[in-house]
């Protein structure tokens, strides 16, 4: 019986972020629990039902409770036409609240700026804090096809007032559906983790490609173009994007 593999890329700091945000936490910090729900916010209202007047419907939301300014982040998506091929449209706003006035600000928003997924439906987006002071999610969609599994690894952010791809890279494969036999079986992950410094604007990421079965990484390779001959690499954030550095070729 053929057996589907599916293992899941790892991402340091993903979801709440409350390691990240914890290290900024100092003795005697205040940090608001509980500022108003930025749903119940008229200028969100606003912008929600622009969403809906458009056939957005709410996908994922997060509540950063940053000590100094809470962050709000809710993403939205369309269906697309249900085809392998199609995505969803990803549209989503970035509020930021003032603890003085009680009300929450949009500072970022975007109808449309991204399309991802298979079969029409959206990938589940996973939040995460990009920098001391920066926000944004990943989305890693896949798919099998003829017995074999690929998935990618997209990073959202926010730039100025709008949302922007950061990064994409291949980040699994393995032929686990095409072949009889175990020791046929081959499988590549790439695992990401964030490296913490409040010195910069975007932290800085490390990739680390791993490779077991009989699956040879060639200069007509997808993961070859992204790491070279590199097994490890490190991705800088430069000219408003991450790229990978010191790829050996």
């Amino acid at each position: 019986m053929k057996r589907f593999v599916f293992i899941m890329l790892a991402i340091l700091c993903l979801g709440g972020c409350g390691k990240q945000e914890s290290r900024l936490e100092t003795r005697g910090t205040e940090i608001l629990l509980n500022p108003s729900l930025p749903e119940n916010d008229a200028t969100i209202g606003k912008v929600m039902e622009n969403f809906a007047k458009k056939s957005f419907k709410p996908l994922a939301r997060h509540l950063w409770l940053d000590p100094a300014k809470p962050k709000f982040m809710l993403l939205f998506s369309r269906p697309g036409n249900g085809s392998h091929a199609s995505g969803a449209e990803i549209s989503g706003l970035f509020a930021e609240y003032d603890a003085k006035t009680k009300n929450w600000t949009v500072t970022a928003q975007a109808v449309s700026f991204a399309e991802n997924g298979a079969w029409g439906e959206p990938p589940e987006p996973r939040f995460v804090k990009l920098g001391p002071d920066r926000y944004g999610f990943t989305m890693e969609p896949g798919f099998l096809g003829q017995g074999y599994t690929k998935q990618a690894l997209f990073i959202y952010g926010i730039k100025g007032s709008k949302f922007v791809e950061l990064l994409k890279i291949p980040s699994y494969a393995d032929n686990a559906g095409a072949v009889f036999n175990d020791a046929d079986i081959y499988t590549v992950k790439v695992n990401i983790y964030q490296v913490i410094d409040n010195g910069k604007e975007f932290y800085d990421l490390k990739a680390k490609v791993e490779n077991t079965g009989k699956y040879a990484i060639t200069p007509d390779d997808e993961y070859y173009e992204t790491f070279g001959k590199s097994r490890e690499v490190t991705i800088v954030f430069k000219n408003g994007k991450y790229i990978v550095e010191g790829k050996s070729q």
